[in-house]
């Protein structure tokens, strides 16, 4: 599991797997800046990868945002509440074989998603950091992503309409309790 790491400026990818993964997530981390794509899994017909939750991170300016070759029958990956910003492909499969995705926002990449289709509840406007630039990424005043992402619960408390992306509002409007990685 990988939560809220600020992975960025790799020559390569910002996160590769290429190995049998069941059960993983990435959460609440930052992607950006990164040569080739943010994540990459690879999953051949020894390779498997099922029951995978990428959730909550703000994947900014990379190849890619999420990228996986191979996909077997047991591939199944959930995207949730990211940001897929300013890449030059947000999400690329060869196969949308079991991946599902919902309440996500794409804005600014060459191409939003290439194999993927994207969910009626995905946004498609500018997310409007704070300062992308100079790599805050927080929400402005304004932002459409603030409490638009999927409800959730974290250490069993009911969170309310999470903000999407890594970076989550103290006691924002959608109730949101979470801090993510550079949170206050």
């Amino acid at each position: 599991h990988v939560f809220g790491c600020h992975v960025h400026d790799n020559a390569g990818y910002g996160i590769y797997n290429g190995i049998a993964t069941t059960n993983g997530s990435i959460t609440k981390s930052v992607l950006d800046t990164n040569a080739q794509h943010a994540i990459r899994f690879d999953s051949g017909t020894q390779n498997t990868a099922s029951n995978l939750l990428i959730d909550g991170n703000t994947i900014y300016g990379n190849d890619a945002g999420f990228a996986t070759a191979n996909t077997p029958g047991d591939f199944s990956v959930t995207l949730t509440n990211n940001f897929f910003v300013n890449n030059s492909t947000g999400v690329f499969v060869v196969t949308q074989n079991r991946l599902r995705g919902f309440n996500n926002l794409f804005f600014g990449n060459t191409v939003a998603a290439s194999g993927y289709t994207l969910d009626s509840t995905d946004l498609t406007s500018d997310p409007l950091f704070t300062d992308a630039a100079g790599g805050d990424f927080s929400l402005g005043a304004t932002s459409p992503a603030k409490a638009t992402g999927y409800p959730g619960t974290i250490l069993g408390g009911n969170t309310g309409y999470l903000d999407i992306g890594a970076i989550q509002r103290p006691g924002g409007s959608g109730g949101n309790k979470v801090i993510g990685s550079f949170g206050g």
